[in-house]
């Protein structure tokens, strides 16, 4: 059997080798996987643009991903989803800047009643590092939530 050698590593391979050995962070290597579950209960018609707050993930938690998915009674919404800053301070994506809310849920169809994914690992390098206390956040494009319609959901992060 022939030997076959690592051409190259991850970031977190980098950091074990023995020439430049670095701690991980706990949420690189091990951690717990917490699960934040909500549900949204419209109170009232809501309105185009209007925020809604769905949960809260602690300051370094890793986001890992996420579902989505509606009572079936909403006739047509689209809604975007992203981390807002805790402390209201502004609207955060995964650079940290304050011009949009769509990095984890982008353009959604939210009148369909199938799960709808919110970002998964992958695209999130394996998982976006929150840089704030922040809230899962979703905001409406379009007008279409009446009273009593409901988003219900789960986010997974890591925590040390």
């Amino acid at each position: 059997m022939s030997a076959i050698a690592i051409d190259t590593q991850s970031t977190q391979g980098a950091k074990l080798t023995a020439s430049n050995f670095q701690p991980l962070k706990a949420n690189e290597l091990s951690g717990r996987v917490r699960t934040a579950f909500f549900q949204y209960i419209a109170i009232g018609a809501q309105a185009a643009n209007q925020v809604l707050g769905f949960t809260r993930i602690p300051k370094g938690a890793r986001y890992l991903g996420g579902t989505i998915v509606s009572s079936g009674a909403i006739s047509s919404a689209k809604l975007d989803v992203g981390f807002i800053a805790s402390d209201e301070s502004g609207e955060l994506d995964a650079a940290a800047t304050a011009d949009d809310i769509d990095f984890i849920g982008d353009n959604l169809d939210i009148a369909a009643t199938a799960a709808l994914d919110l970002l998964d690992t992958e695209p999130a390098a394996f998982g976006y590092v929150t840089q704030k206390d922040v809230w899962i956040a979703g905001k409406l494009l379009t007008a279409g939530l009446a009273d009593g319609d409901t988003l219900t959901g789960v986010v997974y992060y890591v925590t040390d």
